[in-house]
């Protein structure tokens, strides 16, 4: 009840923008061109040293081969990091359309082959049902429209409802995500897939739902995308 009320107040309320506060904007091109920028040559999981952007090094590419990559908008601060927290804990479903063609725009910025799905991070039910809404399936949503791809909402779904991560280690965290996703058996064999989520910090979310793609729909390459890195 809480979050239909947020978001109907988000409707009728003037739009003003997350990071200066202009009237008329959710996010204003002048707080989108102040977005922190990760340094781009660097493994999105590891930091190590890698010859293209969003590539995963040669040595996580050894532990998790079915994960390419992670592309992202900008590091998890200043105004990405207030609109993040705005569209994830406050019901500012509003923001979506503009965060999901910012990341379409990474994407095709990145050079991302075409996908046969788009595929959002799922919320276990029970905590999808208190908040009101997936908030990666909604900058999902927008993503496929920006790409032109279909979107399979229910490509992965969440079976174990674990604890937060915030404050695990990165081994920690992919520990505590095991077995938490299941893939639907054989959906993905046509093409490849693109997972959605809002932040990545250690990647343990995108590399579990990856190997249980890979395992379950067969698709030929997975690649990962967020708004944003760290946090």
């Amino acid at each position: 009840m809480q979050a239909l009320l947020h978001r109907a107040l988000d409707l009728l309320l003037p739009q003003r923008c997350v990071g200066c506060g202009r009237l008329g904007e959710n996010l204003c091109p002048a707080c989108v061109g102040q977005f922190a920028v990760l340094p781009s040559l660097h493994c999105p999981l590891c930091a190590h040293a890698v010859p293209k952007p969003f590539l995963l090094c040669r040595g996580c590419k050894i532990t998790h081969p079915k994960l390419r990559g992670i592309v992202t908008i900008g590091a998890y601060a200043g105004t990405l990091r207030r609109a993040i927290h705005e569209f994830k804990y406050r019901n500012r479903t509003s923001l979506a359309p503009e965060l999901g063609g910012l990341l379409s725009h990474a994407l095709v910025e990145a050079g991302i082959p075409p996908c046969a799905a788009i595929v959002p991070v799922p919320l276990h039910p029970k905590r999808e049902a208190a908040r009101g809404y997936n908030q990666a399936a909604l900058l999902a949503r927008y993503v496929s429209q920006g790409l032109h791809a279909p979107l399979v909402r229910d490509g992965v779904s969440r079976v174990v409802d674990t604890p937060p991560q915030v404050g695990l280690s990165r081994a920690q965290r992919l520990r505590n995500v095991a077995g938490a996703f299941a893939a639907r058996e054989g959906a993905f064999s046509r093409g490849g897939v693109l997972l959605i989520d809002d932040v990545a910090t250690t990647g343990a979310t995108l590399v579990t739902c990856a190997r249980e793609l890979a395992q379950a729909g067969g698709a030929p390459w997975i690649w990962g995308a967020v708004l944003a890195r760290g946090g």
